[in-house]
């Protein structure tokens, strides 16, 4: 069938029988172009144009297009946020007792800056009572330095987690601070508190008295407080800026040593090994016990080495008998005794009397004291008399020789009256020495010859004796002198005309009593 020709593009057709053929009505004219019938073209392009490509041709779905429309709004709100927090401290933050929070770099330097201005520090506890400036402990803070390295520990990428929770930042805030300024700060409050406390005492070892025996000590627990606990309490709190230190218990001064102590146990032992000795000390032949030896005197010369190990102190134990010793060696002292009438007398000088060597004392001590000796140690007397009675009165016999009453008297060793005589002594210008001495013989039919005159050469004096009894040397005695009448003899001042050269002049009858009872080495007091 011909085509017809409508204009330049006729409409398609088809072929067949008219009746055959539905009524299409005609799509509204779109300019040059007509639009191809729909069910031509559905019918057409179902048999080359894929489905998806026409489903792809409708655009996104409305749920895909607000996802990312609220992807989009939470990116940057997470940019700007993760930008506004490198600048700016997190919610809920804290430095020492600072609130920093949301603050800016610049807003935070001045709460730091004004927390240095105004901060005090209070210290109190256990009665010590204080309060500190910055100058006092030397304190100085970089508030730039301190919040920049505050904001460096904050992580702003994480911030939607990170504003959900507390920070501390305590970490950036480091305060300066002079050791030296704030350690002779603290220390000057603490030494005047601790003057009036009682300090703490490690365990030791001791000697007990009533177990006789060295034994562990227990540590003791003071008041006294530590300087340096103090300090590493004020240094903390100063670096956080806190207001306040609290002491207690834990800041007291502490014992070192406590009684548990293994090195303890063992220093008690070997002390302990050296006690056992027991004993009187007796002086040379005198008999008189003048110490005892026991677990009480050898404590006090026990002494502990750096190892713990204990041993006997040689000076201590020199010491010790250096006191009795003293006593012992009476040669020269002063002495006070009471006569055998009751009378009160005191000599001194001369050359009787007990001597003892206390180097030698020593040694002899200590020797017994190492080898637990027990029974009597005596000491030997490097000079002796003829008996002891006292320290005062360390003679037996004695002839007591009262220069004032011009009159003799001797007693036996129990203090009874033997003898008793008038005498002469000396004149003013050749006096009696006075002290106390000893007898250094008898002898008969002696001639006593004084000094050579410095004119004559000859000798002052030569005179027969028949009863010579010397004390001091051979120069000064007793003997008869019958050519001194028997008034001067009962004149007490009669040594001032008739004196001797020294010696005690004797009626010749009592000088011959005398002789018969006087022995070699009895005491001579001769006194005023």
């Amino acid at each position: 069938m011909p085509h017809h020709h409508r204009g330049a593009h006729a409409a398609p057709s088809y072929d067949g029988p008219t009746a055959a053929m539905e009524s299409v009505a005609p799509r509204p004219s779109r300019g040059a172009h007509a639009a191809p019938d729909a069910d031509f073209l559905t019918d057409r392009a179902s048999s080359f144009v894929p489905q998806s490509t026409v489903q792809e041709r409708r655009g996104p779905k409305p749920a895909v297009v607000a996802a990312i429309v609220a992807f989009a709004i939470i990116l940057i709100a997470y940019v700007i946020g993760a930008f506004y927090f490198s600048t700016h401290f997190f919610p809920r933050t804290t430095m020492g007792s600072l609130d920093v929070s949301g603050m800016s770099q610049i807003e935070a330097q001045q709460v730091v800056e004004d927390a240095e201005k105004t901060y005090t520090l209070s210290v109190s506890g256990m009665g010590l009572s204080f309060s500190m400036t910055p100058s006092d402990g030397g304190m100085g803070v970089d508030p730039a330095d301190v919040v920049s390295n505050a904001l460096a520990q904050e992580r702003a990428l994480l911030w939607p987690i990170a504003i959900l929770r507390s920070h501390d930042v305590t970490d950036a805030l480091v305060a300066t601070v002079d050791g030296g300024k704030l350690g002779d700060f603290i220390e000057s409050k603490v030494d005047a508190y601790n003057a009036s406390q009682t300090p703490s005492a490690d365990a030791y070892v001791a000697y007990d008295s009533s177990k006789k025996s060295f034994a562990v000590m227990p540590e003791t627990y003071g008041t006294q407080m530590s300087s340096d606990a103090v300090i590493a309490k004020a240094a903390s709190a100063i670096g956080s800026f806190e207001g306040e230190v609290k002491l207690d218990d834990d800041d007291l001064i502490k014992p070192e040593v406590r009684s548990d102590d293994k090195g303890l146990a063992a220093s008690a032992k070997s002390a302990n090994d050296l006690l056992g000795a027991e004993g009187d000390i007796v002086f040379g032949t005198t008999g008189v016990k003048v110490a005892t030896i026991d677990a009480d005197i050898v404590s006090q010369f026990v002494v502990f080495g750096s190892d713990g190990t204990a041993s006997i102190d040689n000076d201590a134990v020199s010491a010790w008998v250096s006191d009795f010793a003293s006593s012992l060696s009476t040669v020269g002292t002063t002495r006070t005794f009471t006569r055998g009438d009751g009378e009160s007398v005191t000599a001194s000088g001369g050359d009787y009397g007990w001597a003892v060597s206390s180097d030698a004392a020593a040694e002899a001590i200590e020797e017994f004291i190492l080898d637990k000796s027990r029974g009597q140690l005596t000491l030997d007397a490097t000079q002796s008399g003829n008996g002891y009675v006292s320290a005062n009165q360390d003679w037996g016999a004695y002839v007591d020789v009262d220069l004032t009453e011009q009159h003799a008297r001797y007693y036996d060793a129990k203090g009874d009256l033997q003898w008793e005589s008038d005498f002469i002594s000396g004149s003013p210008k050749h006096s009696t020495p006075t002290g106390i001495y000893y007898l250094k013989a008898l002898q008969r039919h002696q001639t006593l010859i004084g000094k050579p005159d410095p004119e004559t050469k000859k000798p002052e004096y030569e005179t027969p004796v028949d009863y010579w009894m010397p004390f001091i040397g051979n120069a000064v005695g007793f003997h008869d002198a019958p050519w001194q009448s028997s008034a001067a003899f009962a004149d007490p001042a009669g040594y001032t005309y008739t004196g001797s050269h020294g010696c005690i002049n004797l009626p010749p009858d009592k000088a011959k009593d005398l002789f018969g009872i006087l022995k070699v080495g009895d005491a001579v007091v001769v006194h005023s």
